[in-house]
């Protein structure tokens, strides 16, 4: 294996910011990037992106890596991931059998940011992140959007 791959196959695995590890959630709604450089966050680097650009009301989010327009779908990539991460607050494991379940989880048992998630986000809400998301990811693979950086 060539240095250069082994460079690639570790930075699938960490976030590019704080050199965290990426959980599977990560993994499974990867940054989508124009220029496909393969620049990844975990989720608090991409929280904190998010918050950020909530907070300048700027119109683009840059890629640490490669200094594309990530503003498309960083939003929805971080919605895909909250939910995940809710399904799995969610879940309980059983002691005994070690099999996961789903419980319905009293609110009283969520923290404020989760209940707030669970009340604000619909069903709606996923489906068009999700649709997007695809869409997008067709996209960037046909060729059919370009780079679009920073103006210098």
């Amino acid at each position: 294996m060539s240095v250069g791959t082994r460079n690639n196959d570790l930075l699938k695995d960490e976030c590019v910011f704080c050199l965290g590890s990426l959980s599977h959630h990560d993994k499974q709604y990867p940054l989508l990037c124009p220029s496909k450089c393969g620049c990844n966050l975990c989720f608090n680097c991409t929280s904190h992106l998010v918050k950020m650009r909530k907070q300048k009301r700027d119109d683009m989010t840059l890629c640490p890596r490669c200094q594309n327009d990530l503003s498309l779908t960083i939003e929805d990539t971080f919605l895909m991931r909250k939910v995940l991460q809710m399904e799995e607050t969610l879940r309980t494991t059983s002691s005994t059998t070690g099999i996961k379940y789903q419980y319905d989880v009293p609110d009283f048992e969520l923290s404020a940011a989760e209940l707030r998630f669970k009340n604000s986000t619909t069903e709606q809400d996923i489906e068009n992140a999700k649709s997007r998301l695809f869409k997008f990811k067709q996209d960037i693979d046909n060729g059919n959007v370009s780079p679009r950086s920073s103006p210098s």
